[in-house]
């Protein structure tokens, strides 16, 4: 792992400390960049996607079909942070996956009862 990118693990972590302060206020958002998305932005939005899909999915069969080829890509996805030494990234996203899944049970799950 390199310099820049021990440095840049440093940052995240320092601002994950400074997220947790009662004082603490997020810079404003960004409306537009001049940098499209990185490819693991959008392999986060295709494994989104396909969770989304498979809750959706009225077939059992066709529901754990998509959610392996959603769990595939969330390993290569993890897999290629952790192989460049992102480990906290890795972490993060997996979380980040996790809740979108619960996420995304619940409300379906309030729309079929409803």
């Amino acid at each position: 792992m390199g310099i820049f990118d021990i440095l840049s693990e440093a940052k995240i972590m320092d601002w994950l400390k400074r997220k947790e302060e009662p004082d603490y206020q997020p810079p404003p958002k960004v409306e537009k960049t001049e940098l499209g998305e990185s490819a693991e932005s959008y392999m986060l939005g295709d494994i989104k996607a396909l969770i989304k899909e498979a809750y959706e999915a009225t077939d059992e069969t066709e529901r754990h079909k998509i959610l392996a080829k959603a769990n595939n890509l969330e390993i290569q996805l993890s897999a290629s942070f952790e192989m460049a030494g992102y480990n906290l990234l890795a972490k993060r996203t997996q979380e980040t996956i996790r809740e979108y899944k619960k996420e995304v049970s619940k409300s379906l799950s309030k729309k079929n009862s409803d």
